[in-house]
């Protein structure tokens, strides 16, 4: 019988998803633990989101990234007043100078290409292979900014990617 798009998969591809997206969880924890000493900024007080993103000089894209992703992994979380403050789990693991802190071990990564390249792609706010001079918006659709998806090579490379994933959720 041939396959079609509501053949479901024989076995759960979950767990490979969760992999792949743990590789990049482990970069986005380093960057915020040695690059932009998010959890020191913290331990003092919460922090409005806007407050945060300038004293650790991010745009503000690139602070949504960095601060959603950490709010998953659950090291962040927002107060009643919406500010973004520490969990307990990162108050005792992670704010430098704490008895449990672990940010030295997390920091055995910090140096990999794959955190620089990240911790660049932050601080500049833009996608890789941007020069310095141009904006970039990767594979989304900005109006007057080039986006890789206005380039056929790359374009065809994430539609295949997403359909790929799509077959299996």
């Amino acid at each position: 019988m041939p396959l079609s798009a509501l053949t479901r998969p024989a076995t759960d591809p979950t767990p490979l998803f969760n992999h792949f997206r743990d590789f990049y969880a482990t970069e986005l924890l380093a960057v915020a633990a040695t690059d932009f000493n998010v959890f020191g900024l913290l331990a003092e007080r919460p922090k409005a989101f806007d407050e945060l993103r300038s004293e650790i000089g991010l745009a503000e894209r690139a602070a949504h990234v960095l601060f959603t992703a950490l709010r998953a992994l659950e090291v962040l979380t927002l107060t009643r007043d919406g500010k973004l403050d520490l969990t307990p789990a990162a108050r005792e693991h992670l704010v430098p100078g704490a008895y449990f802190e672990v940010g030295g071990y997390i920091g055995l990564v910090s140096e990999g290409p794959g955190v620089r390249a990240l911790a660049e792609r932050l601080k500049t706010n833009r996608p890789a292979g941007n020069r310095s001079d141009e904006q970039g918006a990767a594979y989304i659709f900005r109006e007057g900014m080039e986006s890789a998806m206005d380039r056929e090579a790359s374009a065809r490379r994430l539609t295949l990617a997403l359909a790929g994933r799509a077959k299996n959720v």
